[in-house]
């Protein structure tokens, strides 16, 4: 019991402490350099998704690095081991992209920590943190590829 209060009130500092300043918003393509994905690698389509993003980044000259909720990636608190990234564990991509379907800690905090200036999600988290949301319509959820093709649809669009 005590120990989830204390990793409870772990949690809740860091978020508070890494949350990035930076203004997000909608930007075009051209004013992004790297790209952040977030995948689901327990959904079925994972590497379907990871080979349509490479190939979209690829044809518009954007770095793309893909990171999944991946027990073995995830430090202790909930968020990502601090080397896949910088050493505070911060995604400093120009774009963010969030493919996972939940609202957990592990993508809370990589979202509001992400230095990116467009952040994508398929579900709003506190505060709205993501500047879109893409997850299909009514009650019926889109995949992740699904999702990711509308959101390269959305990307495409804007000047």
């Amino acid at each position: 019991m005590i120990q989830q209060i204390i990793h409870s009130l772990q949690r809740r500092r860091a978020m508070s402490r890494y949350a990035s300043c930076i203004p997000t918003g909608l930007h075009p393509l051209s004013r992004i350099r790297t790209a952040a994905v977030f995948l689901d690698f327990e959904e079925r389509d994972c590497e379907d998704s990871k080979a349509l993003a490479e190939d979209f980044f690829k044809k518009h000259g954007i770095e793309v690095h893909f990171y999944y909720n991946d027990p073995a990636s995830i430090n202790r608190y909930g968020g990502l081991k601090s080397s896949e990234l910088n050493p505070d564990g911060i995604c400093e991509e120009d774009l963010f992209i969030s493919l996972l379907d939940s609202t957990d800690f592990f993508i809370h905090f990589s979202a509001v920590s992400s230095r990116a200036i467009t952040k994508i999600g398929r579900v709003q988290l506190p505060k709205n943190v993501f500047d879109i949301v893409v997850n299909g319509a009514d009650e019926q959820k889109s995949s992740q590829i699904d999702s990711l093709r509308t959101i390269f649809d959305i990307l495409s669009l804007i000047k």
